[in-house]
């Protein structure tokens, strides 16, 4: 394989309690020294081990399916431990006040360990990186993923009043007012505290489709209301929906699935509502929330750092994010970064989730709706296995997703884009093999802008290989 070349634009992310493990100089030193990241994304938390009753897991458990993920990087001795969070810095209490979330207490592992983060993000710009403090859009208290809050009406609902649980993300409502007011005081929060803070990134400003489900999301209350102040009629689109649900099923039934997907194309709006007109008008109403709530996300960082600090959005690959509602056109250019997951342990968990709820809802042979998944999707390649290959990947096992699909989804996005600074994101986790194949591909496409989430999964093995790949 030829090095990679000078256009190389490396960005790492590092959560603090590797930097409270290993200390500053080493984190540092693998992360600039060795990979010689230009930007590194870390958060405003820190961590002590915990018991198992009072913990959550880390790595997280992805929803049950990456049970059997393991770090590469030992944390406090062990490759995965349940762990206690606290916020880095003291919240300023008056930002927050009367919204329904409110900001964790600061404690003594605040005190004694938050200001490492401090320490982390001002080496880094001493050293001439870019420093982004990375947060979740829509799950308070937003500075790890693994919890969030919540308030009788925050939830996102179906087209029938029904919320979705277990899901993977644990997003509130875009719509919700005290959702937004708690992001907007956050984010005057990390400015007041982070002044050596280039970025604040948010990762799933969208409804996530990680779950079929979810696709009617969103007819909260809230939701109907900001869709309605956007031009939608959403309650009759509502209406529409539930009577498109036999129209659906027949469509699977009487066409096959293979055959409905060859003809249902993502990318090409036409084709969504030639089949079926209900669910273009819901794709067209959840790209509106999103991209109204994009707006708001880069209006507040502007506003709270007048104009200091950019805004970097993370979200779903083409074709997946015409169903998460996030337009890659529309939002370029309001924000300063856009980056494209590419997280491919998560694709198979994808087509399962969809395949069992297509055998729910039509029976039938699993395998045509695995293909139909499939090709819709662009996860797996044709014919890469039945229904027992579309699993989580353990870290020993490469990821089946092809340079060729990673590829084109960057190169979709790509398109789209007019002037953001477009990064293709790769993941750690996986065989050093696959993981530095998986990074070449992303490069490739992504013109050299590649980040990679986390360091986590980057023992010295991958870091070596990854070392002599772009040397």
């Amino acid at each position: 394989m030829p090095p990679m070349t000078d256009r190389t634009v490396l960005g790492l992310t590092i959560n603090p309690e590797f930097v409270q493990c290993e200390g500053l100089e080493k984190v540092i030193g693998n992360a600039v020294g060795r990979l010689r990241a230009r930007v590194v994304a870390t958060t405003p938390s820190v961590m002590e081990p915990s018991d198992d009753t009072t913990g959550g897991r880390e790595p997280p458990l992805d929803a049950g399916a990456g049970k059997d993920r393991l770090l590469d990087r030992a944390l406090w001795g062990r490759r995965w431990l349940n762990v206690r969070s606290a916020p880095s810095f003291a919240p300023r209490r008056a930002l927050y006040e009367g919204l329904a979330f409110q900001p964790p207490e600061p404690d003594r592992l605040t005190d004694t360990e938050g200001p490492k983060v401090a320490a982390f993000l001002a080496e880094l710009k001493r050293q001439g990186v870019e420093t982004h403090m990375q947060i979740m859009a829509a799950a308070p208290p937003c500075y790890r993923v693994q919890s969030r809050g919540t308030a009788p009406d925050a939830e996102p609902l179906t087209a029938t009043g029904k919320t979705v649980v277990p899901r993977v993300d644990a997003n509130l409502s875009l719509a919700h007012p005290d959702l937004r007011g708690y992001v907007a005081a956050l984010v005057c929060d990390l400015v007041e505290n982070y002044p050596d803070m280039d970025v604040i990134r948010f990762d799933w400003p969208e409804y996530p489709p990680y779950h079929p489900d979810s696709l009617s999301f969103d007819f909260s209350s809230h939701a109907v209301q900001r869709g309605q102040s956007l031009g939608f009629d959403v309650q009759r689109l509502r209406a529409r929906l539930v009577e498109c649900i036999p129209k659906l099923k027949t469509l699977v039934l009487e066409r096959s699935a293979a055959n409905a997907a060859a003809e249902f194309n993502l990318e090409d709006p036409q084709s969504t509502e030639a089949m079926l007109p209900a669910v273009g008008e819901l794709i067209r109403y959840r790209r509106a929330l999103v991209v109204d709530y994009a707006g708001f996300l880069a209006g507040s960082v502007r506003d709270a750092s007048n104009g200091r600090v950019g805004c970097f959005l993370q979200c779903f690959p083409p074709p997946l994010n015409v169903l998460s509602g996030f337009s890659i056109g529309e939002i370029d250019p309001m924000v300063s970064g856009i980056g494209v997951k590419l997280y491919t342990m998560h694709w198979p968990m994808i087509e399962r989730a969809y395949v069992e709820r297509l055998l729910d809802f039509a029976g039938g042979d699993p395998e045509p709706h695995l293909a139909a998944v499939r090709a819709l999707f662009g996860t797996s390649p044709p014919g890469s296995g039945d229904l027992s290959s579309a699993v989580y990947p353990r870290p020993d096992q490469p990821h089946p997703a092809t340079d060729g699909l990673i590829e084109g989804k960057i190169r979709t996005a790509a398109a789209e884009a007019s002037h953001a600074n477009l990064w293709g994101l790769t993941h750690g986790y996986g065989p050093v093999a696959d993981v530095v194949r998986r990074f070449r591909a992303v490069h490739r496409a992504a013109g050299g802008k590649v980040h990679i989430n986390r360091y986590g999964y980057l023992g010295e093995d991958k870091i070596t290989a990854l070392e002599n790949a772009l040397s």
